[in-house]
Order: C-alpha cells, then sequence, then structure tokens
C-alpha cells in the first residue's frame, strides 16, 4: 500500500486593523480518509480556540487543502 502525502499552506490578505494568523501544519498519513478527518479536526479546534476567546468561529477560513 502506497503513502499519501497531504501538505498545506495558506495566504490571507486583509484589510489594515485586522489581525492575521497563518498556522500551518504538516502530516503524513495512509490514506487520504485519514489525512482529511485529521484536517477536520484540527478546523474544528481552531473554531473552538476562537469561540473559547469570545470570537465568531467562522472567522477561521480555510484558504487552501
Amino acid at each position: 500500500m502506497g503513502t499519501i502525502s497531504v501538505t498545506g499552506r495558506g495566504d490571507i490578505h486583509v484589510v489594515p486593523d485586522v489581525t492575521r494568523l497563518e498556522i500551518s501544519v504538516e502530516s503524513v498519513f495512509k490514506s487520504y480518509e485519514e489525512a482529511y478527518e485529521q484536517a477536520k479536526s484540527n478546523s474544528s479546534w481552531m473554531v473552538q480556540i476562537l469561540e473559547y476567546n469570545k470570537l465568531n468561529g467562522k472567522l477561521a477560513k480555510t484558504i487552501r487543502f
């Protein structure tokens, strides 16, 4: 069985007075399904962190996947 490598990179262009937080996560999984589930979990954590800090969870956006 071969290995599937998933790599992500993101860029955001914003107007002044906006905070930009860039997070890069790289992992290697044996299947697309495993990689997708991990990426979904990582996104969920980011939403939870934003909401814990009284920010709208919809602020978290995946630009490139």
